[in-house]
C-alpha cells in the first residue's frame, strides 16, 4: 500500500503528537537511568567521576547506641570489653575502635563505601524519583535522607551526580523508545 507525501507528513505528526503527549520515553530513560545511579552509588560503591566513594574510618573509636539504629543487635560494651561498669551497672552503649569495626560487627561490608548501613538511606534514594511534568523527571530524597545525602558529600565529594556512562544511557533510552513510537 502506498501512501501520499500528505499522508506521510500527518502521520508523523500524530506520531510526534503521540511522542508528546505519552512521555514514555522520558520517563524510561529516567527510571533506567535512576536504577542505575543507585546501583553504582549503593552495590558498587561508586562516585559520580565512576571512581571508589571512599574508605571507611579505621582510626577513631566510637559509642554506637544500639536503640538508635535498626540494625542487627551487638554487644554494648565499654572500651575495655566488659558489658558492665566496676560499679556493676550495665553499659548502654557499644564502644568500637572505629566505624569500619562497628560495620564489621553488624555483619557489614567494610571494603568499599557503599552508603548502606540499615537500607534506610538506600531505600529513600532508590523510591525517590518523581515526575514533576510531562517533561520533568526529578530524584530526591527529603528529611533526614536529605542531611544525609548532604553530609555525604560534603565528606566523599559528588557522588549523587549522572557519570557520563548514565548520561548516555539516559540519551540511548529515550532515543530507542521515541523510536519505537515512530516504527509503529
Amino acid at each position: 500500500m502506498s501512501v501520499s507525501i500528505a499522508e506521510y507528513i500527518e502521520d508523523q505528526k500524530n506520531r510526534f503528537t503521540q511522542l508528546e503527549l505519552s512521555g514514555f520515553p522520558l520517563e524510561s530513560a529516567a527510571r533506567t537511568t535512576h536504577a542505575l545511579m543507585a546501583n553504582r552509588i549503593f552495590v558498587d560503591g561508586k562516585n559520580a567521576d565512576d571512581g571508589d566513594i571512599g574508605q571507611y574510618n579505621d582510626t577513631n573509636p566510637l559509642y554506637v547506641n544500639p536503640s538508635k539504629n535498626s540494625l542487627p543487635s551487638f554487644q554494648t560494651k565499654g572500651k575495655t570489653g566488659k558489658s558492665k561498669f566496676a560499679n556493676g551497672d550495665s553499659h548502654k552503649t557499644g564502644y568500637f575502635d572505629s566505624y569500619k569495626d562497628f560495620r564489621k560487627a553488624v555483619g557489614r561490608g567494610t571494603s568499599k563505601v557503599d552508603l548502606v548501613l540499615s537500607g534506610g538511606f538506600q531505600s529513600g534514594f532508590a523510591n525517590g524519583l518523581f515526575n514533576k511534568s510531562d517533561t520533568e523527571w526529578v530524584s530526591m530524597v527529603s528529611g533526614k535522607n536529605a542531611d544525609i545525602l548532604e553530609g555525604q558529600e560534603e565528606r566523599f565529594g559528588r557522588i549523587f551526580g549522572l557519570t557520563d556512562q548514565e548520561r548516555a544511557t539516559f540519551k540511548e533510552v529515550i532515543v530507542f523508545e521515541a523510536n519505537k513510537i515512530f516504527r509503529k
